[in-house]
Protein backbone atom coordinates (compact mmCIF):
# COMPACT_ATOMS: atom_id res chain seq x y z
CA UNK A 1 0.00 0.00 0.00
CA UNK A 2 1.49 3.88 -1.48
CA UNK A 3 0.19 6.56 1.31
CA UNK A 4 1.29 9.22 -0.81
CA UNK A 5 0.31 12.81 -0.26
CA UNK A 6 3.32 15.29 -0.62
CA UNK A 7 2.11 16.91 2.79
CA UNK A 8 3.72 12.93 3.86
CA UNK A 9 7.27 13.63 2.41
CA UNK A 10 9.41 15.40 5.44
CA UNK A 11 11.35 18.15 3.90
CA UNK A 12 15.01 17.58 3.20
CA UNK A 13 14.48 14.41 1.39
CA UNK A 14 16.50 13.49 -0.92
CA UNK A 15 14.89 12.21 -4.34
CA UNK A 16 17.08 10.26 -6.48
CA UNK A 17 15.58 10.49 -10.02
CA UNK A 18 17.33 9.79 -14.02
CA UNK A 19 16.18 12.52 -16.51
CA UNK A 20 14.44 10.55 -19.24
CA UNK A 21 14.16 13.40 -21.97
CA UNK A 22 17.30 15.36 -22.77
CA UNK A 23 18.10 18.96 -22.45
CA UNK A 24 20.62 21.19 -23.55
CA UNK A 25 21.30 24.79 -23.57
CA UNK A 26 21.90 24.94 -26.93
CA UNK A 27 18.10 23.52 -28.47
CA UNK A 28 16.21 24.02 -24.81
CA UNK A 29 13.64 26.77 -24.31
CA UNK A 30 11.90 28.43 -21.49
CA UNK A 31 9.06 26.65 -21.19
CA UNK A 32 9.79 23.06 -22.51
CA UNK A 33 8.55 20.06 -20.77
CA UNK A 34 11.10 17.81 -18.65
CA UNK A 35 10.38 14.19 -17.09
CA UNK A 36 12.38 12.17 -14.74
CA UNK A 37 11.84 8.76 -13.32
CA UNK A 38 12.01 7.99 -9.28
CA UNK A 39 15.34 5.77 -8.96
CA UNK A 40 14.33 4.56 -4.96
CA UNK A 41 11.35 4.29 -3.10
CA UNK A 42 11.06 7.37 -0.55
CA UNK A 43 10.67 5.49 2.43
CA UNK A 44 9.35 6.75 6.52
CA UNK A 45 9.28 4.16 9.09
CA UNK A 46 9.23 0.81 6.77
CA UNK A 47 6.47 2.88 4.78
CA UNK A 48 6.76 3.46 0.93
CA UNK A 49 5.66 6.97 0.33
CA UNK A 50 6.90 7.63 -2.67
CA UNK A 51 7.75 4.24 -4.67
CA UNK A 52 10.25 3.96 -7.53
CA UNK A 53 9.07 4.26 -10.77
CA UNK A 54 7.18 7.34 -9.96
CA UNK A 55 7.59 10.27 -13.05
CA UNK A 56 8.15 13.71 -11.87
CA UNK A 57 7.03 16.46 -14.69
CA UNK A 58 7.95 19.47 -15.35
CA UNK A 59 9.47 22.30 -17.42
CA UNK A 60 12.82 24.38 -17.95
CA UNK A 61 12.52 27.56 -16.15
CA UNK A 62 15.40 29.34 -17.08
CA UNK A 63 18.00 28.97 -19.78
CA UNK A 64 21.62 31.48 -20.69
CA UNK A 65 23.50 30.10 -23.41
CA UNK A 66 27.49 30.71 -23.15
CA UNK A 67 28.84 33.86 -24.52
CA UNK A 68 31.20 35.54 -25.98
CA UNK A 69 33.65 36.98 -24.04
CA UNK A 70 33.86 36.70 -19.92
CA UNK A 71 30.21 37.55 -18.74
CA UNK A 72 28.57 34.07 -19.79
CA UNK A 73 31.75 31.53 -19.60
CA UNK A 74 29.89 28.81 -19.09
CA UNK A 75 26.20 28.03 -20.25
CA UNK A 76 23.51 26.75 -17.37
CA UNK A 77 19.58 25.96 -17.19
CA UNK A 78 17.14 25.39 -14.53
CA UNK A 79 14.59 22.85 -14.19
CA UNK A 80 11.18 23.21 -12.23
CA UNK A 81 9.61 19.77 -11.41
CA UNK A 82 5.85 20.63 -10.24
CA UNK A 83 4.50 16.84 -10.20
CA UNK A 84 5.12 13.69 -9.19
CA UNK A 85 2.68 10.79 -11.17
CA UNK A 86 2.49 7.71 -8.60
CA UNK A 87 2.30 4.25 -10.75
CA UNK A 88 -1.35 3.94 -10.33
CA UNK A 89 -1.65 7.41 -12.12
CA UNK A 90 -2.08 9.04 -9.39
CA UNK A 91 -0.85 12.87 -9.40
CA UNK A 92 0.70 14.78 -6.82
CA UNK A 93 2.60 18.18 -6.31
CA UNK A 94 6.18 18.54 -5.23
CA UNK A 95 8.05 21.31 -5.34
CA UNK A 96 11.77 20.10 -4.95
CA UNK A 97 15.29 21.66 -5.57
CA UNK A 98 17.96 20.16 -7.29
CA UNK A 99 21.08 19.85 -5.55
CA UNK A 100 23.29 17.80 -7.57
CA UNK A 101 23.65 16.45 -10.65
CA UNK A 102 25.44 12.93 -11.00
CA UNK A 103 28.06 14.15 -13.81
CA UNK A 104 31.79 15.65 -13.49
CA UNK A 105 30.99 18.02 -16.31
CA UNK A 106 27.74 20.18 -14.49
CA UNK A 107 27.38 21.25 -11.03
CA UNK A 108 24.53 23.12 -9.24
CA UNK A 109 24.90 26.40 -8.01
CA UNK A 110 22.96 28.03 -4.14
CA UNK A 111 20.31 29.39 -6.52
CA UNK A 112 19.94 26.05 -8.06
CA UNK A 113 20.98 26.42 -11.69
CA UNK A 114 23.18 23.87 -13.14
CA UNK A 115 25.88 24.80 -15.33
CA UNK A 116 28.25 23.42 -17.60
CA UNK A 117 32.07 23.24 -17.37
CA UNK A 118 33.59 26.87 -18.77
CA UNK A 119 35.17 26.99 -22.37
CA UNK A 120 39.22 25.99 -22.98
CA UNK A 121 40.73 28.75 -23.89
CA UNK A 122 44.51 29.80 -24.69
CA UNK A 123 45.35 33.33 -24.71
CA UNK A 124 48.57 33.44 -26.23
Amino acid sequence: MVAADAAEVPAGTALSVRQQVAVGTRFSKVGDAVSAVLLSPVLEQDHTILPAGSELEGTVSMVRRMGLGFKHQSASLSLCFHTIRLPGGRDLPIAPRMKRVETAREWVDPGLRTHGIGPVTDVS
